[in-house]
């Protein structure tokens, strides 16, 4: 009985717990069982069960995917977003627009924004703030 492997190497650049990389097969919804399988820390893939003897040969295929995971913070247009308002200024008018970028993948790099007022929440009854666009209002 022999046991066929290959391994697959994948390399992430990120500092610390954010460049570890671990490895799994995903099972699609119509399969049935997984004849391979992964070794999470080597990306070792070996079949799953001994082949007989003689050995027969077969055929497979796989595909190879990568996915994103939420490691890279966002990243703002400006550091610090000041505006005066004056006071005659109408409500709903826009005072001024929150830009950033996340390079993360898929969700993972989607910028949502709100707005917080860490010192007195009454602050927060004078702007809203729309969190696809970023743009706060009166």
């Amino acid at each position: 009985m022999t046991f066929n492997y290959f391994q697959v190497k994948a390399i992430d650049n990120d500092k610390g717990h954010n460049g570890q990389v671990r490895y799994s097969i995903v099972q699609q919804p119509n399969q049935k069982g997984t004849k391979f399988i992964v070794d999470e820390v080597t990306g070792d893939i070996r079949t799953n069960k001994a082949r007989g003897n003689p050995p027969l040969e077969g055929v497979c295929s796989f595909k190879v995917e990568i996915t994103d995971i939420n490691d890279n913070p966002p990243l703002f247009d400006r550091q610090e977003y000041r505006e005066n308002v004056k006071q005659d200024t109408p409500k709903g008018t826009n005072i001024l627009r929150v830009s950033a970028s996340d390079e993360d993948a898929d969700n993972n790099g989607a910028i949502v924004a709100n707005l917080t007022a860490p010192y007195d929440p009454t602050d927060l009854d004078y702007f809203e703030i729309n969190p696809d666009s970023g743009w706060i209002s009166l």
